[in-house]
């Protein structure tokens, strides 16, 4: 069962950039407090935080685990400092883009039948954190060229402190906060999350985020609970220059397409191990089995194969993210291919 899309945008938002920053230091000892302030840092085009959720969810809808990665791609850095992010689920066909202001706030996200604005900007968490600070602001969601409103989100939260924390993408000195975001939706409904996260104080990136999210339908006195424990696995923060690849960010679902002496359309799809697999068809209605592999680096090679024969070998590396690209081969035929993430 995959998150609804209150939860879903709940967690990407408190997952995006927001928060934390590169401030640096330690707190003062504990008889002579000193606050000290942690701002956000700047993204570049190709950064990412690539996440494994899980987590389990009961009540109305039913019961059962959740599981799945997730990998969140800066697209476009605008000169005030906004951006926008692709998110692609190792489970999904499709992507979901989010835009930012430079703090970090929700400004839309496109969904299935909008384009969903937020008034003003959602900031779950401030641009710039200090040392006891608390927090609190709202925003209204609706469609883009509507003046309807779908629901009214309620933010409040405060920071912690500092701890060190591991995780699978490294150890990190992370600001910890509490955050609890309340969304009325015009049916009635309700959606209650409670969020304890820690930030990277460095990237500002979300290193690790547990998460209880209570939604109650409209007439009804119970609802759906879910609990949902997010983690880092790999990243890349080009101003900072840390970084941690990970092969995990490429799982799911891929579109490749290859020209030359031959075309092809492919549907592949890659393992959280880096094992790609998939079908092209060739324009004279030939079918081709993919077999191959990617690394961390993004450094991929792959061949078709059809009735036990070995076709084409391709080879190519990262364009970004969320491309690969290179040349293929077989015999005196070639050409080039590319391979988006969908």
């Amino acid at each position: 069962m995959k998150l609804p899309m209150v939860v879903s945008v709940v967690v990407t938002g408190l997952l995006s950039a927001c928060g934390g920053g590169s401030g640096g230091g330690q707190p003062g000892s504990p008889s002579t407090p000193q606050p000290q302030s942690y701002t956000i840092p700047a993204q570049s085009v190709n950064d990412f935080q690539s996440y494994a959720v899980t987590g389990q969810y009961s009540g109305i809808y039913g019961a059962g685990n959740v599981q799945y990665r997730h990998v969140n791609v800066t697209t476009q850095v605008y000169a005030d400092g906004s951006f926008s992010q692709d998110r692609v689920e190792d489970q999904d066909e499709q992507r979901t883009t989010y835009d930012y202001s430079g703090d970090g706030g929700i400004k839309a996200q496109v969904g299935t039948n909008c384009q969903y604005v937020y008034t003003p900007s959602l900031a779950e968490v401030p641009g710039t954190l200090t040392l006891g600070q608390t927090w609190s602001n709202s925003s209204t969601v609706g469609c883009a060229g509507s003046s309807t409103i779908d629901s009214t989100w309620s933010v409040t939260g405060s920071v912690v402190g500092i701890e060190s924390v591991t995780v699978v993408a490294g150890t990190f000195s992370a600001i910890k906060t509490t955050v609890t975001s309340t969304v009325k939706y015009k049916s009635g409904s309700v959606s209650v999350s409670n969020n304890t996260c820690w930030r990277d104080t460095v990237t500002g990136y979300t290193v690790k985020c547990d998460m209880t999210n209570n939604y109650t339908p409209s007439g009804s006195s119970t609802g759906q609970q879910y609990k949902v424990a997010q983690e880092l696995i790999g990243y890349a923060h080009a101003l900072s220059g840390r970084q941690k690849l990970n092969v995990e960010r490429f799982a799911g679902k891929w579109q490749a397409t290859y020209t030359g002496a031959h075309s092809s359309l492919c549907a592949v799809d890659i393992s959280a191990a880096g094992v790609i697999s998939g079908l092209c068809f060739d324009v004279f209605g030939t079918s081709w089995d993919i077999t191959g592999t990617v690394d961390a680096q993004g450094v991929t090679s792959f061949n078709l194969i059809s009735g036990g024969s070995s076709g084409s070998n391709f080879s190519g590396t990262l364009v970004s993210p969320l491309k690969v690209a290179g040349t293929w081969r077989i015999g005196s035929d070639n050409g080039t291919w590319s391979m988006l993430h969908l």
